[in-house]
């Protein structure tokens, strides 16, 4: 598993600039959609209220890939 990441790299296919975009994209696309199932998961394994994981993990993690866009 660890190889997979390292062979894309290797490829060469994230020097291209709309491949970096399509990938915040999805990763903006995902915190979205799944922002309550995050919550719930990082809750449970953490410990912390919904309200801080939404703030505290969603919307900082959303926040660099708004930045691009």
């Amino acid at each position: 598993a660890g190889r997979g990441a390292e062979a894309v790299f290797d490829s060469g296919v994230t020097a291209n600039v709309e491949w970096r975009l399509r990938q915040l994209n999805g990763l903006l696309r995902l915190l979205t959609e799944r922002e309550a199932e995050l919550c719930v998961a990082v809750s449970s394994d953490l410990g912390k209220s919904s309200f801080e994981v939404v703030f505290a993990e969603v919307h900082f993690s959303k926040k660099p890939t708004l930045y691009h866009y």
